[in-house]
């Protein structure tokens, strides 16, 4: 039973992290797709056509995928978890409708956009492209609604209450900022290897700016992250302590500490990029070669407090200097607070040096493959982060299925005497010290109502 139990858990979070992998990107690119075009459309710059007609190829090749892997997913769901998957699919029932149809409108949208290039009129090409993006956007806040309850539920009537749970929208937010700066770093990526492959100068010149130009949508999007995370962790202590204390307090509080270091290398290493892409605008800037090495002292600094883990017990070799059990310096008030906010702030400032310095670049192409190789790393290790972002959100409910409601016991228990409803029986009730556990010590240093 056992064995059985782990290899149901492997199978769904292997399909499901896939499927939301490229299905994420997909949205990224949809939206960044019908930007570009109609940028390119609107000043007549036809590298910005070029960037879309290769981001329409590449999400047409990878939709088959994303359409392929949701079909196991439920598959899996049935067969594995059958009795969650029929009480879910029961509360939860239009908003998995709409979202199925609008994927399926998404894909309506997607191929024409694509094999029609310079075929249709340019107005109506580009209705399609900002329609199926549309059709991509309103398909997240669908699968997103579903997420945020399986975390935060709310009574099942009225179906407003459900829908709009109290991390509804927070996740949203979030997942809408993750998946531009996800598909931004990644299309950086793939452009550097594009650039690393040839020698040919004009293919050089093309790529190095569409890595580029997707930094700006990478690294602008990765800034608002970690401020809607933290309102996102708010509003889940608030609604379901006892996950918000497993995740933030207790045996799963690793999985955020490894989240915070692919924030901190993301948000360094992509500064890293920005500053080696300006320096032919601030070669002769004495006070910016200055400024550059404070801000990745100060960087550093900031990313060592904000990774600095609350148990001692995930501090390697700690146990060796002090027998205490949480860090002070672990505390999210106020340092992980100040922390964040250091990076974020010399973040911005970066990112506008950034801006001056490419709105006055002419040239493309000679920047070298050490830029090329920074954003190789940044596209790696945004694909950890939001694996590990999906990971901490579905561990943060366990041993639940839908949080307080119905446990992974109760789903086995299913044809010898468990509930047919999804519900626990009368004896299994939880409690409301099970539902929401005390905080673990050391949480009086988080915010309270």
């Amino acid at each position: 039973m056992e064995g059985s139990l782990i290899g149901s858990r492997l199978a769904i979070a292997l399909t499901a992290s896939l499927h939301s992998l490229f299905a994420t990107f997909i949205v990224g690119g949809m939206l960044l797709g019908a930007v570009a075009e109609s940028v390119g459309v609107l000043t007549g710059r036809q590298r910005y056509e070029r960037l879309s007609h290769s981001i329409a190829r590449t999400l047409v090749l990878m939709s088959a995928t994303v359409a392929f892997m949701g079909v196991v997913l439920v598959l899996f769901l049935t067969i594995l978890w059958p009795n969650f998957w029929t009480t879910l699919f029961r509360i939860m029932f239009w908003p998995l409708i709409f979202e199925a149809s609008m994927f399926l409108g998404e894909a309506a949208c997607l191929y024409p956009w694509y094999y029609s290039w310079g075929r249709w009129p340019r107005k109506v090409h580009l209705f399609i492209a900002w329609l199926g993006a549309t059709f991509a956007v309103i398909a997240m806040t669908m699968i997103d609604t579903v997420g945020s309850f399986l975390l935060t539920p709310r009574p099942v009537l009225p179906a407003l209450q459900r829908m709009l749970n109290p991390t509804m929208v927070q996740l949203t937010l979030h997942r809408f900022a993750g998946n531009l700066s996800w598909f931004g770093f990644g299309i950086a990526a793939l452009s550097a290897i594009r650039y690393l492959r040839t020698n040919d100068p004009k293919e050089r010149a093309y790529h190095e700016w569409v890595g580029a130009f997707a930094v700006i949508v990478g690294f602008g999007f990765l800034l608002l992250m970690p401020i809607i995370g933290f309102s996102y962790l708010k509003a889940v202590r608030f609604a379901s302590e006892g996950a918000f204390s497993r995740l933030m307090l207790g045996e799963k509080s690793w999985i955020f500490v490894l989240q915070v270091f692919l924030i901190d290398v993301l948000i360094i290493v992509g500064t890293w990029y920005m500053f080696r892409m300006a320096t032919f605008y601030y070669k002769d800037n004495l006070y910016f070669k200055r400024y550059r090495l404070l801000t990745f002292t100060l960087m550093g600094l900031a990313a060592l407090l904000f990774v600095t883990p609350y148990q001692v017990r995930y501090i390697p070799f700690a146990e060796y200097f002090t027998s205490a059990q949480v860090n002070p310096l672990g505390k999210m008030q106020p340092y992980k607070y100040i922390a964040m906010g250091v990076l974020i702030a010399l973040g911005i400032i970066n990112y506008g040096f950034y801006l001056s310095a490419i709105r006055s670049k002419t040239e493309w192409g000679g920047g070298g493959p050490l830029p090329q190789v920074l954003l190789i790393v940044l596209g790696l290790f945004t694909i950890f982060s939001m694996i590990n972002m999906g990971y901490a959100r579905e561990n943060g409910r366990y041993p639940y299925l839908i949080y307080g409601k119905m446990t992974i016991a109760g789903e086995r228990e299913v044809g010898l005497g468990g509930s047919p409803t999804g519900e626990r029986s009368a004896d299994q009730k939880e409690n409301p010290e099970e539902r929401n556990p005390p905080a673990p010590r050391g949480s009086e240093s988080l915010p309270r109502r």
